[in-house]
């Protein structure tokens, strides 16, 4: 015997009652599909959620598929199974044939979407790339962050730009686009600078640091400094020094780019992406 919960995310079926009940199956209501359906940028966050569902040992299951985007959308959330008007009416057999050609081309179209997503995100971020590796190239010869930051700041959608130490903690003040400190509202005032801060556990500074002379990208996230999502840009670099002095240890630049409503990721794509960024190699 199986069991199955129904309705997950409409009125009371929620995570308290998978981890209690643990369940075969969860059923995720009809409403995630048309919400999703209405909103792809909800596709994130039903992809997380499906995944906190495997983590509960459950499959999980997206009722209500009626088109060929609902059935595109599910497949790209990751559930185990699908269930709708789209594949077939309700039957008391399995028909392991029934539109099995469909199937096929929905999964060549999913490779479609997935390689149209990341070519659309690496056009819409490459000048910030380009812009945070410059930054850092300038920084590593001794420039002023206000002049190694000029260039990403001037791009629409930029936020702020930052230097972090080679333990995490930001060196020196938040450098904002002139308009955005102030955009982000009041509530927000007591974080507009966050020098000293450690911002060790983020993956922006983990990567960079992993990688340097080559500029990192993280996924989308809400900001602490703001409204809205967020995308950072980094690149690690080290400051060269007089001759003869030590070493000052590894620096990462980072610059925020929006990403929510009124974002770059809503902006009209480029025609083209820039070249992948490549800068002199980082000071050993």
């Amino acid at each position: 015997m199986l069991i199955a919960l129904d309705d997950f995310g409409a009125g009371h079926s929620d995570f308290d009652r998978v981890w209690r009940i643990r369940p075969d199956i969860v059923k995720l209501d009809r409403s995630l599909v048309t919400a999703l359906a209405e909103d792809p940028a909800r596709l994130r966050v039903i992809t997380q959620t499906v995944s906190v569902l495997h983590e509960a040992e459950a499959l999980v299951l997206m009722e209500g598929i009626e088109t060929a985007r609902e059935a595109l959308l599910a497949l790209e959330s990751d559930v185990d199974l699908v269930q709708g008007f789209y594949f077939a009416r309700p039957h008391p057999e399995l028909d392991r044939r029934a539109r099995h050609d469909d199937i096929v081309a929905l999964h060549g179209e999913l490779a479609r979407f997935r390689a149209a997503q990341r070519q659309r995100q690496k056009n819409l971020l490459a000048p910030f790339q380009n812009a945070i590796g410059y930054a850092g190239v300038l920084l590593s010869a001794g420039r002023s962050l206000d002049e190694a930051a000029r260039s990403f700041l001037a791009l629409p959608g930029a936020l702020v730009c930052f230097v972090l130490d080679e333990s995490g903690f930001q060196v020196g003040p938040n450098l904002w686009v002139e308009d955005q400190r102030t955009a982000q509202g009041p509530a927000f005032s007591p974080l507009a600078q966050a020098d000293g801060a450690c911002w060790a556990r983020r993956p922006y500074f983990k990567r960079a640091l992993q990688s340097p002379g080559r500029v990192q990208v993280t996924r989308p996230y809400r900001t602490l400094g703001g409204k809205g999502m967020t995308v950072t840009v980094s690149y690690a670099f080290q400051q060269a020094q007089p001759h003869g002095e030590a070493e000052s240890g590894w620096r990462v630049v980072c610059g925020d780019v929006s990403w929510g409503p009124g974002g770059v990721r809503h902006a009209e794509e480029p025609d083209a992406a820039d070249p992948p960024p490549t800068f002199p190699a980082p000071l050993a």
